[in-house]
């Protein structure tokens, strides 16, 4: 008998991590026979990735509803930026960029006593 592991390549934990310094975070179906719609890389691989790098402390990791949802701790952007030979201290996540100021809303609720 021979087992049949699962062993990710170098191209795609490299796209894996390209992903996350670009958004900062990555959300993974749990369909062990799918393929990430983004990546083109299968699930399975792309959840074993992951999870090494939740137990080293450089992701977080919420289940909910069928969905794996990873997010960047600071650990994590900087094992990202050093595995992509990045040294600029500048490159972050998107979720780590500051928004602009949102526009000020218009109109609004006034609170009267119209309706039921």
């Amino acid at each position: 008998k021979s087992l049949n592991m699962v062993y990710p390549k170098r191209k795609d934990i490299r796209n894996i991590h390209v992903c996350l310094l670009k958004e900062g975070v990555m959300v993974v179906r749990k369909d062990f026979n799918g393929e990430h719609p983004d990546l083109k890389i299968s699930n399975l691989i792309c959840m074993k990735v992951l999870k090494g790098m939740v137990s080293n402390a450089q992701l977080t990791h919420i289940y909910n509803w069928g969905y794996n949802y990873y997010s960047l701790t600071e650990t994590g952007v900087k094992y990202v930026r050093e595995k992509l030979g990045i040294s600029d201290q500048r490159v972050v996540p998107r979720t780590y960029k500051e928004k602009g100021t949102a526009p000020a809303r218009q109109g609004g609720f006034e609170g009267g006593n119209e309706g039921g």
